[in-house]
């Protein structure tokens, strides 16, 4: 019983985890936040792609 107090007790000092836990609360807040931005501006990045590919082709010489 001694053994598992000692072993708490030296898990409940150490710092090194929360500082991976902070960091990967860093991560996943961006994380959120780049998912977010994909989706609240894909779709004018699809019509950005499509505009761009019919710009091509009417410089090329091809198309309508």
């Amino acid at each position: 019983m001694a053994a598992l107090a000692r072993i708490l007790s030296r898990l409940l000092d150490d710092r090194r985890a929360a500082t991976a836990v902070e960091y990967a609360l860093l991560g996943s807040l961006v994380a959120v936040g780049c998912i977010a931005a994909l989706l609240a501006f894909g779709d004018s990045r699809d019509g950005m792609w499509t505009r761009m590919a019919e710009h091509l082709v009417a410089a090329m010489g091809g198309g309508p």
